[in-house]
């Protein structure tokens, strides 16, 4: 009998589409049979019907508390794809899953319809023709029980669903009877549903609460009864706070767009949402209704300001499966996005470059007057993606935003790895304000009255700027650089104060007494950081950053104490302190200094040892315990390319890495524990293509981890046509749709500092005295456990043993630790009870001993009811 697999709900194995009953007029090539989509009823289905799906091997109804299955056997179906027999019987089951005990009548909404629309003329009875009937990437039911709402949506051909629990509900309301299925059990913690035509196996739940912006898994697991489930959470959890029984944890996915479509830039909000910004060569991204902007704007192919292009900008959903908007920004001319960060409302702020002279500002703006040659450009977005809250330009004569040159095969002075010329940063402080660190070649960039420098160095200079919350008003703007070319590259705001680091060829850029390195170390190249006002007047600390040899500080972060972190790159002897991981003679460093900028509290190199920097830098994070997050990407874009070419085979890799082994082009994460003591976790991340494809890279911009150590990575990927860099089932697009490039999001939790405390008990909880209980300990990150059982006992071991000789309710606590953790402790509950007592009930029968064998006795006049009885014990005894 074929088996299939269900995947909360389900994953069927086949690659068979059905598409009958429906004509659709201009279906865009971006519509992949292998997503599910939610088909509205307009009449064409029973009246009790909400939406449809169509998936490999049958249908899936939505009803207002019901899940309808209409499923074929694949073995059957794959006899008439091509006809290979003369007749064929197709087998077929039908199932239900209803919710028990829902509202009646929830509310329901879908999100992103499709911009285009199918039409239905099914027999002679036009009552059930409909037109213009969409199809949605999610439907929503609001209070399915009161207190609980379900999300239902597509993971590729999967059908999944949320379910969120508000505060201070009872998960166990939700009960599922599955009606229709031949048989319904748990094996191994997941749900096997029985058919005619094969089983289905619903994997375990999994649920997770935010807490303050950091996601903290529940124990939890299914609980049947006869043929209805209901969850069980196992795990000590918080409950004024909503509570997300969910299945997935990262994801990976191409934006889908069928336009050529470069990968910039990537940020997250408070959600776990993913934002992707990218440039987009023509029509073809995925735009969504109600978008910013919904149409191609333009642009050329002119050297010097590079390949025609818009901003195309996406917000995929917290796991990765449905786009929740997406739009082009541009103007006739070209435009690209270097950086992106939300503000405390989750609205989008993008920093970018434009060489349009019909860039979209907002009525209020700072400037709405492009001012030649390339101007920044800074906007802010909704968090729905609907309204362009701001959106300015800020620039002079010259190129603005533009490192050394535009030009992909260009480099030169300090623009060293492919990209860098689209390097820069924006960020958020807690009010709104925003802040940007880029570049200028322009003497006439706007600066303010008080700047601490009011001129242009000579050449390129860094420039730094505050903008209020809707750039409606430049608050301060300065230059920052010598008589060569400067750079700044990333910065980091604490009390309002500026850290900022970037990279430069002046041996005047403007250091200060008392600074690590008041003078140029040597070189080509040096990296610096600086220290500036609230205010942008003055310039409190500053300090080159290098060594004898070429060297670039290409992000700066700041922890609790304002100590500030370097992370770049050098082909120097750069010093290693003691005591820290390190691998010597490698490219990239890390450096923590004071927050005076005067001392050094520990630096060192990692690598593979050759010399010379392996990677570019594109993300940079110090968690609230002080650990380090950094990932890059090695190997070359093209091969004539020869300027650009960083060896990365051979670095260091932990054995639980994703990915242990590169073909030379691909990402690099790593993590290092607090003090750089050792090396955490480390992974390769690509795809394995041809010599001379353009592989995993970036073409400039900044991507972010956030405080719980969770990676947001815009990769340019599948350049050349292909879909070789992996995804994850189901996601938004599992395939570049483009015939050359495709951004691509990566989302990878790599936190390994936060314990979290789980654990089961078998074979029951419930049982007669004397009753032995197993103990599974299902913590993560801990080392040392403590088991406390309530009558008394305790243990230090990891999976312990216990029997419990007295009757009673007892509550079992184990609290996981790991002393040098971000977040060392974790408790979790579970409860034992243990009977020895006789028990009387009102209802058909009696139990007269509910721990020994057992004797039933009906109750009230036999004789009327009748003199034929047929028991069933539940154990397979009749």
């Amino acid at each position: 009998m074929k088996i299939f697999t269900l995947s909360k709900l389900l994953l069927i194995a086949l690659a068979f589409y059905y598409a009958t009953q429906a004509s659709a007029a201009d279906v865009p090539v971006t519509y992949l049979s292998s997503q599910i989509k939610f088909i509205e009823n307009k009449g064409q289905q029973p009246a009790q019907v909400l939406y449809n799906a169509k998936v490999p091997g049958g249908n899936i109804y939505l009803e207002k508390n019901i899940f309808t299955y209409y499923i074929f056997s694949g073995d059957d179906l794959k006899k008439i794809h091509p006809l290979r027999e003369d007749s064929v019987i197709i087998h077929g089951h039908v199932w239900k899953e209803i919710f028990m005990g829902a509202n009646p009548n929830p509310t329901t909404t879908a999100v992103n319809p499709s911009t285009y629309t199918l039409n239905y003329f099914i027999g002679n009875n036009q009552a059930h023709w409909a037109t213009n009937v969409h199809d949605y990437s999610q439907v929503s039911y609001k209070d399915l029980y009161n207190g609980v709402d379900m999300n239902v949506y597509a993971f590729g051909p999967n059908l999944k669903y949320d379910l969120i629990v508000q505060p201070n509900i009872d998960p166990s309301v939700i009960q599922i009877q599955f009606e229709g299925a031949e048989s319904v059990s748990i094996q191994n913690n997941s749900l096997v549903i029985g058919t005619s035509i094969g089983n289905f196996t619903e994997q375990k739940p999994y649920s997770y609460q935010i807490i303050n912006g950091v996601r903290k898994t529940v124990s939890s697991k299914f609980i049947l009864i006869g043929k209805t489930v209901s969850f069980k959470i196992t795990g000590r959890y918080n409950h004024d706070l909503p509570l997300i029984i969910d299945p997935t944890l990262i994801f990976a996915s191409y934006t889908g767009s069928t336009a050529d479509n470069f990968g910039y830039t990537a940020t997250y909000d408070g959600t776990g949402a993913m934002l992707l910004g990218g440039l987009v060569h023509s029509d073809g991204y995925p735009v969504t209704i109600g978008a910013v902007q919904f149409t191609y704007g333009g642009g050329s192919n002119i050297i010097g300001n590079g390949y025609a292009c818009d901003m195309g900008i996406m917000k995929l959903s917290a796991m990765g499966n449905a786009l929740l908007w997406a739009t082009y920004l541009g103007g006739s001319s070209n435009e690209t996005p270097h950086s992106m960060v939300v503000d405390q409302n989750d609205n989008l702020c993008v920093y970018g470059r434009t060489w349009s002279d019909d860039f979209a500002t907002t009525t209020n703006a700072y400037d709405k007057t492009y001012n030649g040659d390339g101007d920044i450009v800074v906007a802010k977005i909704s968090s729905n993606g609907n309204t362009l809250l701001g959106s300015t330009y800020l620039g002079g004569s010259d190129e603005d935003g533009v490192n050394i040159n535009a030009t992909e095969p260009g480099n030169g002075s300090i623009k060293v790895n492919y990209g860098d010329d689209a390097r820069g940063e924006i960020i958020t402080d807690n009010i709104g304000n925003i802040y940007v660190a880029t570049c200028t070649k322009s003497t006439d960039f706007p600066v303010t009255s008080s700047a601490l420098q009011s001129s242009n160095g000579g050449n390129q200079d860094g420039c730094v700027f505050k903008f209020n919350t809707d750039v409606s008003s430049l608050q301060w703007s300065t230059y920052l650089g010598g008589s060569g070319d400067d750079a700044c590259y990333s910065l980091d705001v604490f009390n309002s104060e500026l850290y900022v680091s970037g990279g430069t060829a002046s041996s005047n850029f403007p250091a200060t007494a008392g600074s690590l390195h008041p003078t140029f170390q040597g070189g080509a190249t040096d990296g610096f950081v600086s220290h500036i006002s609230a205010d942008g007047t003055t310039l409190l600390q500053s300090s080159f950053i290098g060594t004898s040899g070429d060297d670039q500080s290409y992000f700066v972060k700041l922890d609790a104490s304002s100590n500030a972190y370097l992370y770049g790159q050098t082909s120097g002897a750069y010093p290693v302190t003691a005591n820290v991981y390190t691998n010597p003679n490698s490219g990239q460093f890390i450096h923590k200094l004071d927050p005076t900028l005067s001392s050094t509290i520990y630096s060192t190199v990692f690598g593979n040892g050759s010399g010379k920097p392996n990677i570019s830098p594109t993300a940079f994070l110090v968690d609230t315990c002080e650990n380090i997050y950094i990932s890059g990407w090695g190997g070359s874009v093209f091969s004539q390319w020869s300027w650009f070419n960083k060896d990365m085979h051979n670095m260091p890799i932990t054995l639980d890495a994703l990915q242990t082994t590169t073909d030379g082009n691909d990402f690099y994460i790593a993590v290092f524990k607090k003090n750089m003591a050792s090396l955490a976790y480390a992974t390769y991340y690509g795809g394995n293509t041809a010599p001379d494809v353009a592989t995993e890279h970036v073409d400039g911009g900044t991507s972010r981890f956030d405080k719980n150590g969770v990676i947001y990575q815009a990769i340019c990927a599948g350049c050349g046509g292909n879909s070789t860099t992996p995804t994850t089932p189901g996601a938004w697009s599992e395939t570049n749709n483009s015939f050359n490039c495709n951004e691509l999001g990566l989302k990878l939790e790599v936190n390994l500092f936060v314990v979290s405390a789980a654990l089961e008990a078998f074979p029951t909880v419930t049982g007669c005295v004397p009753l032995t209980v197993q103990f599974t300990n299902n913590s993560l990150n801990a080392t040392v456990f403590e088991w406390f059982f309530g009558d008394g006992g305790s243990s230090s071991l990891e999976n312990p043993i216990h029997t419990f000789t007295d009757t009673g309710t007892f509550q079992i606590m184990l609290i996981a630790s790991d002393p040098t953790a971000c977040v060392p402790k974790d408790t979790a509950y579970t409860t034992v009870v243990v009977y020895n007592t006789k028990v009387d009930g009102n209802f058909l029968y009696q139990i007269i001993d509910l721990c020994d064998s057992v004797q039933i006795n009906l109750q009230g006049n036999s004789s009327s009811i009748s003199t034929t009885y047929t028991w069933d014990f539940g154990d397979g005894a009749f």
